[in-house]
């Protein structure tokens, strides 16, 4: 998609397409993708991380004059993987398993999202106000969450980038 994007060639735009179109339609009814809820104590972190994906891929299809954010099944797995985030009690639940080596600081996608989007804020705010302790193979790490400024990393500088490029070619068009 990103190639795609970057080349102006259509194939690997509609791969892309192809791709983002398939993952949806895995979200089941619950909010959950089956394949990832198998995975049983880590269905949360893939969860987060078949997320980060789609969203880039929606934050790039409007340099392309589409807008896949606004795709139904999209919108249902952020909403229930945002639940899941901040109740983890929905994940166990779902998944049949206490989640487990579950990171927050690799959580890239919600930088994607609108600075107004009432998921963004929830997290920022559960973000600002937790830390979170991890086994990194070595032994028990407790780290700070990152915080407003820092989340999402390049993916919040990656969002804003696309949105002032789709800003511009708007502002270009009208004169």
């Amino acid at each position: 998609m990103q190639l795609g994007v970057l080349t102006n060639n259509q194939d690997d735009i509609d791969f892309g397409r192809t791709a983002f179109n398939q993952l949806t339609r895995a979200v089941r009814s619950d909010g959950f993708l089956a394949t990832e809820i198998w995975r049983g104590k880590r269905a949360l972190y893939y969860h987060n991380f078949s997320l980060q994906p789609l969203c880039y891929m929606a934050q790039l299809s409007k340099l392309i004059g589409e807008n896949w954010w606004s795709n139904e099944k999209l919108q249902t797995l952020m909403n229930t993987v945002s639940d899941a985030t901040l109740d983890v009690s929905i994940a166990n639940k779902a998944a049949n398993a206490a989640q487990d080596g579950f990171r927050p600081d690799e959580w890239g996608w919600y930088g994607l999202l609108p600075d107004t989007d009432p998921r963004r804020i929830k997290l920022i705010a559960l973000m600002k106000t937790a830390s979170v302790a991890w086994s990194d193979g070595r032994g028990f790490v407790l780290k700070r969450l990152p915080d407003a400024k820092e989340l999402g990393g390049n993916q919040q500088a990656f969002r804003d980038l696309v949105d002032r490029r789709v800003l511009d070619w708007k502002v270009a068009a009208k004169r």
